[in-house]
């Protein structure tokens, strides 16, 4: 497996997103299809990693991709993991559990290990110090689960979630733009007041 980190505009990485976009449109696990229905090379992202040969592929085949991502409501910060997206054949699919990380650590796959790392050191390295990720979920369960788990096993280990507040990431409608969030560095992004 390998995971590499491409500039936006990047022609093999151009490929394997529209590779990807089109098992995440036909995924029927998948739960959040219209972020890929409009996703193109306009999109506001820096850059974007994906995976690469994930158990039982083919070494070239790409089977993750995230976007690191700035807007101008994001005040500054960098939004890391956007339109996070894995592709898991029915076979192989181990849930939130990931076997080959400590028991009571982390179901954080090796793949998302590596994304997060790179996608810090491509802020770090184009200026952002204040990053965050975000999800849409109506409970905290998840992203308490994932924010410990980057935190043990990331290379920078200083997440923050806040689990009583929901944050703007984008000007829409509340039920799309309003998630919860963890962040390293200065929280910018504006709270919604319900």
């Amino acid at each position: 497996m390998k995971v590499i980190t491409y500039n936006k505009g990047d022609k093999r990485a151009e490929a394997d997103i529209n590779i990807l976009i089109e098992k995440a449109l036909t995924d029927r696990n998948n739960k959040h299809k219209k972020n890929y229905q409009s996703l193109g090379m306009n999109d506001d992202y820096l850059c974007v990693t994906i995976g690469y040969g994930d158990e039982g592929c083919d070494a070239n085949e790409p089977f993750t991709m995230s976007f690191v991502q700035i807007r101008d409501n994001f005040n500054g910060m960098a939004r890391i993991l956007s339109r996070f997206f894995i592709y898991v054949d029915d076979s192989r699919r181990i849930g939130l559990r990931n076997p080959t990380l400590p028991v009571g650590g982390s179901f954080v796959r090796p793949s998302t290990i590596q994304m997060v790392n790179q996608q810090i050191d491509f802020c770090t390295k184009n200026g952002f110090d204040n990053i965050f990720f975000s999800r849409q979920d109506k409970t905290t369960r998840l992203m308490k689960r994932f924010t410990k788990g980057i935190n043990l096993v990331c290379d920078q280990q200083d997440w923050i979630l806040d689990e009583n507040n929901r944050y703007w990431v984008c000007d829409g409608l509340i039920k799309n733009c309003v998630q919860l969030i963890s962040w390293r560095g200065k929280l910018c992004l504006k709270m919604y007041n319900s």
